[in-house]
């Protein structure tokens, strides 16, 4: 298992729990629950 000591409890937990599109992004000392969804055009272009 891999060792992260610059995250919470809270987001450790959060990490286990991601779905499809979501990530925890590091912005230099802020770690930000992100979810990345694709807009109308881009899931026309994948169909």
């Amino acid at each position: 298992m891999l060792e992260y000591s610059n995250l919470s409890e809270k987001e450790k937990i959060e990490i286990k729990t991601l779905k499809r599109g979501e990530c925890l992004m590091f912005v230099g000392d802020e770690h930000i629950l992100t979810k990345i969804e694709s807009s109308d055009y881009e899931k026309e272009i994948i169909e």
